[in-house]
């Protein structure tokens, strides 16, 4: 199934980052006791509203599962991610202040969060929800018009640049190669072509794989050298877009659209190729006081459609948000 070719689909995306929190909390009881507070009661997101709160043995898990985590930092992760991906439940469903419980949503066979409802059946992709997070950023999308069905997916994904680790590889190009096989042929040479900011190409081309197989709801469990996705731009009548994808989203301050010809991908039919649009958006983090600092990227996607359009058809709004604000949100 594609999307009508003529509509432009709305995508809220919503982001908030805790790098002043995991700052705080070096030795990790700051996380330890929120956890205990905010995760004190949990219901099942597929129980509800029949039963407002899960058994203490399942709260408990809920807990143990945040707290599992070695890094400081990853726990803080985890607990953003189920308060987000909680509201975002409640959201849907329209709850009352009073109802605000934390909702611990399902999974699919491939590990995909889904918001359930009683209407959908078999359906887990009546409400397309995709969420992501690499320290210190946590996302997630939403299309807007929700209940279109299983026409309709979304993705994303959210890369930080981090460094490669120079105990391990000697050079950049050292540690890009462990990742060659991952890409076309088509996608490699892009990222080889690009110079200073190769790295950056490389985690923002990665990115669109995992935003896509996301979207699919598959995940890692999907060969991603078995499809290759080739960029055009909107602005330059269907130009492709071979090298730079990242100095290109650098030049975009409210975020990039690209449209994209995935080949090879899941739901392609016939000559294998399917219509995809991206959604990047640089993703910046407190530096030094006021001062902000580009340490990452979204990367939002939507599809498949039938062809690609002299215009974007999706519109990405940008909502951020805090974990002190999520905490707050479900008190109310």
């Amino acid at each position: 199934n594609t999307l009508n070719p003529q509509q432009v689909h709305g995508i809220t995306l919503n982001l908030f980052e805790i790098s002043k929190e995991v700052q705080d909390d070096t030795d990790g009881t700051g996380i330890t006791k929120l956890v205990a507070i905010v995760l004190k009661n949990t219901c099942k997101a597929e129980s509800w509203p029949d039963q407002k709160a899960s058994s203490i043995e399942e709260t408990a898990s809920v807990q143990k599962d945040v707290l599992s985590f070695l890094k400081v930092q990853d726990k803080w992760t985890a607990l953003g991610s189920i308060l987000l991906k909680s509201q975002t439940f409640h959201t849907v469903h329209n709850s009352q202040d009073r109802d605000r419980i934390v909702a611990v949503l399902p999974r699919t066979e491939h590990r995909k969060p889904y918001i359930p409802t009683e209407k959908e059946g078999p359906n887990k992709n009546l409400y397309p929800l995709s969420i992501s997070h690499q320290f210190p950023f946590v996302g997630g999308v939403l299309l807007d018009n929700t209940g279109m069905g299983t026409q309709c997916m979304t993705g994303l994904d959210i890369v930080t640049f981090d460094e490669y680790n120079k105990r391990l590889y000697s050079n950049e190009d050292d540690f890009l190669d462990v990742f060659r096989d991952s890409f076309a042929k088509q996608e490699w040479t892009a990222i080889s072509a690009v110079g200073q900011n190769r790295l950056k190409e490389f985690y923002v081309r990665w990115a669109t794989k995992e935003a896509y197989t996301k979207a699919l709801g598959v995940g890692l469990g999907y060969e991603f050298n078995s499809f290759d996705i080739q960029f055009k731009s909107f602005e330059k009548n269907g130009e492709p877009i071979n090298t730079g994808l990242w100095n290109l989203i650098c030049s975009e301050t409210e975020g990039l659209y690209l449209s994209a010809i995935v080949n090879g991908g899941r739901n392609a039919k016939g000559n294998s190729l399917e219509v995809w649009e991206f959604f990047f958006f640089p993703l910046k983090v407190n530096h030094h006081g006021s001062e902000r600092e580009t340490t990452g990227c979204a990367c939002a996607c939507l599809g498949p459609f039938l062809s690609v359009a002299s215009e974007p058809r999706m519109n990405v709004n940008i909502s951020w948000t805090s974990l002190d604000s999520l905490v707050e949100w479900h008190r109310d």
